[in-house]
């Protein structure tokens, strides 16, 4: 009986043993404190704090980031339907959803370990934004989206930021 007890403590240690040497990563990408502060580094550390959430896994905090741009573009973009009918405005909508789609690609990069494909739809998602005041600007009118935009080119900064980590 002993001998049998001896082994079931034997087998759970090296079963507990494995699984975190197999997710010793997944295990430790959220862990608080001073272990690694991606976002020191960025232009904008508040608000890249505010998307990554205390995770030290660059990969999964450079995911996190694009995800929180995401979430805001599609925000400014349902802002440009309830502000009226412009061909601004439009240019706005279309430029939000064109960066959507180079944000998402961006996410797949990140998982595919692309980092050239990356900076390259970060910077679209970025040209976007900028198309979108721009349309504005060439009427002398300030664009109603203008905090937006620039939020999200400081968010889209910050995952630039964060992605010279996977390297």
């Amino acid at each position: 009986m002993a001998i049998k007890n001896s082994l079931s403590l034997i087998f759970v240690a090296a079963a507990v043993a494995a699984a975190f040497i197999l997710l010793g990563e997944k295990a430790n990408a959220i862990t608080p404190g001073p272990a690694r502060d991606l976002c020191k580094e960025t232009d904008y550390q508040q608000l890249c704090r505010a998307a990554v959430k205390g995770i030290t896994n660059p990969e999964m905090a450079t995911e996190a980031a694009i995800s929180a741009v995401i979430t805001e573009t599609v925000n400014a973009k349902e802002v440009t339907k309830r502000l009226g009918t412009s061909r601004e405005l439009d240019t706005c909508h279309d430029s939000l959803g064109y960066a959507i789609v180079s944000l998402r690609t961006a996410q797949k990069n990140v998982k595919e370990h692309d980092r050239v494909s990356l900076d390259k739809n970060l910077g679209a998602a970025v040209s976007d934004f900028a198309s979108c005041d721009d349309a504005f600007a060439e009427i002398g009118r300030p664009s109603p989206l203008a905090n937006n935009t620039r939020a999200l080119r400081h968010m889209t900064s910050n995952c630039m930021a964060l992605a010279t980590w996977l390297d």
